[in-house]
């Protein structure tokens, strides 16, 4: 410290307070901070070139879940943060073939199963395809999902296949936001 109390004998190279400097092993310019914060979940994302952390914490539990990823491995819109949803919008069901066309928010991608059979993924877009074996009513199990395949939100709805009674019978049935037998959200 400099005490001077003559103003004519005075340092004129004296800065008062801290001298500003650079921090260089703080200043990191690839490194991307995002986070986002909701009634009962805080998410915080730290990326790099190399390495994409995501800290999660539940809020309402008191927990924390730590996921780490190679960034070159992740694409932004896999990055789950936030309260999740998923609706099931429609299912049409033409004979044995069966297309269902969802919507979902924060969520990484999303499976289905029919009946409690295999897990199909579904990596992109919002519509699946398939086919049956038998003229029956089915269970329809849809989970939306991180990057990790880890469940983020669940729902099970129904639907009847008909047998066609004639040659030229149209058995298509639409199901527009059908009934929903359980929703669960992790």
């Amino acid at each position: 410290m400099e005490f001077n109390t003559s103003f004519n004998n005075r340092n004129p190279t004296f800065v008062p307070g801290p001298v500003q400097t650079e921090d260089e092993t703080t200043n990191n310019q690839s490194e991307n901070f995002t986070f986002d914060i909701s009634d009962n979940l805080i998410t915080y994302v730290t990326q790099t070139p190399d390495v994409t952390t995501v800290v999660t914490t539940n809020v309402d539990e008191g927990t924390s879940e730590t996921d780490i990823y190679l960034t070159s491995s992740v694409r932004d819109d896999q990055l789950v943060t936030g309260n999740s949803t998923l609706e099931i919008t429609e299912i049409k069901v033409m004979n044995k073939t069966v297309k269902v066309i969802i919507s979902y928010t924060n969520l990484s991608h999303w499976h289905y199963s029919i009946d409690g059979g295999e897990e199909m993924e579904v990596v992109s877009g919002y519509a699946a395809i398939f086919n049956v074996q038998e003229y029956k009513t089915y269970t329809l199990c849809i989970k939306g999902v991180h990057i990790t395949h880890k469940t983020k939100i669940k729902k099970i709805t129904s639907f009847i296949t008909i047998e066609p009674s004639g040659a030229n019978s149209d058995n298509t049935t639409i199901y527009t936001n059908p009934t929903i037998i359980t929703s669960t959200t992790y």
